[in-house]
C-alpha cells in the first residue's frame, strides 16, 4: 500500500500543484479542505479522501489524518488575512497555543 500524505489545502493553484506532484511521487492523498477557502475543484481529483474543515478545527485535522493514515502532511495555498483574523473559531486544542490577552500580529499598524 503506497505511503499516504496528507494536504492541507488553502485557496488558488498552489494546492493543485502540491497535489499532483505528491501522486507523481506515488503518494496516496488525503485532503483537508478549508471550506472558506479551498477551492471545490478539489472534490474532482483522484484523492483517496477530501474532508472538509473550518480553520480552528486543529483537533479534526488531527484525529482526520490520524484515522486516514496520514503521518506527514503539508499546508499548501493562502488563507486571507481577514478569514484567519475575523472568522476563526479555534476548538481547544488551538487556544491552548495561543497566550490569552496576546495582540494578533500586525494589530495597529
Amino acid at each position: 500500500m503506497p505511503e499516504r500524505i496528507g494536504i492541507i489545502a488553502g485557496n488558488g493553484r498552489f494546492p493543485f500543484l502540491v497535489f499532483d506532484a505528491a501522486r507523481a511521487q506515488g503518494y496516496e492523498v488525503v485532503v483537508a479542505a478549508i471550506k472558506e477557502e479551498t477551492d471545490p475543484e478539489i472534490e474532482f481529483r483522484a484523492a483517496a479522501s477530501v474532508h472538509w474543515l473550518s480553520l480552528g478545527e486543529l483537533s479534526k485535522l488531527i484525529e482526520t489524518f490520524k484515522r486516514e493514515g496520514v503521518q506527514r502532511a503539508v499546508m499548501a495555498g493562502q488563507i486571507k488575512h481577514k478569514q484567519i483574523f475575523s472568522s476563526i473559531r479555534p476548538d481547544w486544542r488551538l487556544a491552548k497555543r495561543f497566550p490569552a490577552g496576546r495582540r494578533r500580529q500586525g494589530a495597529g499598524r
